[in-house]
């Protein structure tokens, strides 16, 4: 299922830019809890408020990326106005184990990606390590090189398209308030970013995406809390393209970005 620019297009963009207008990289999946979030009571079905979510409709249109959850008893909630300016978020609780992979969307084949995400945690550090996931996005699927973001200490480990993982530190501004999460990887270049700032780059990445990418759980550890809305791009942005995700963010969640 694909709803693609139709759901982009309708949902309010930053001063005319939307994720469609960026010309530096192609989008890979665009997941927008606004539309596109389907409960499983029958065909084409969107969610309500409290619903379990079945599949997460791809924005940008390739259905292989498709965020799905097929268990039952690991899909994440909808809520209809919990995000940033009573926007809608998907509710992921970590004790109970919910995540979503894709349709048939391996990343493996990428050079370099930007990803973007408005997410909030319910704490900041982690209340416990189980606690501490975020997704599966680098090549390596070692129990030991899992992304936390952040851990039990506060700081970010962080495994988005690369073959190992990056150690960050502990950022701020907390997790735990909405936010702008973005992270770039490509050859020699890794920058993750909060609200639009940098708080750790490296000249050291191997680059490596993973084969069978899922959000909301890192190997064994999961996430507890919300994703309003996740973008992802197949290469690193251009500074003014970056610029434009940054200013549709703000204008549409109320956020304050640099």
């Amino acid at each position: 299922m694909s709803i693609g620019i139709g759901i982009g297009l309708g949902l309010g963009t930053g001063g005319g830019f939307s994720p469609l207008s960026v010309t530096s990289a192609a989008g890979v999946f665009w997941l927008n809890s606004g539309a596109g979030a389907f409960n499983s009571t029958g065909p084409d079905v969107l969610a309500t408020n409290g619903q379990s979510v079945t599949l997460w409709d791809n924005g940008f249109g390739n259905a292989n990326y498709d965020a799905q959850q097929t268990n039952a008893s690991s899909r994440p909630t909808w809520r209809s106005a919990d995000g940033p300016s009573s926007r809608p978020t998907i509710r992921f609780a970590g004790a109970s184990t919910q995540f979503f992979d894709f349709v048939s969307g391996s990343l493996s084949a990428l050079t370099a990606g930007e990803i973007f995400v408005v997410m909030k945690r319910n704490a900041d550090p982690a209340a416990s390590a189980a606690l501490s996931g975020f997704w599966a996005m680098g090549s390596s699927t070692e129990v030991s090189l899992q992304a936390h973001v952040p851990f039990t200490d506060g700081t970010v480990y962080e495994n988005f398209g690369t073959t190992t993982r990056q150690t960050t530190i502990n950022p701020t501004p907390s997790l735990a308030s909405w936010c702008l999460y973005n992270v770039s990887a490509a050859a020699s270049d890794f920058n993750a970013r909060i609200n639009g700032t940098s708080f750790y780059s490296t000249a050291t990445n191997t680059v490596g995406f993973a084969t069978a990418p899922k959000i909301g759980v890192s190997v064994a550890v999961h996430y507890d809390g919300d994703f309003a809305e996740i973008i992802m791009y197949n290469a690193k942005l251009s500074t003014a393209d970056r610029a434009g995700v940054n200013g549709y963010i703000a204008t549409k969640y109320g956020l304050t970005i640099a």
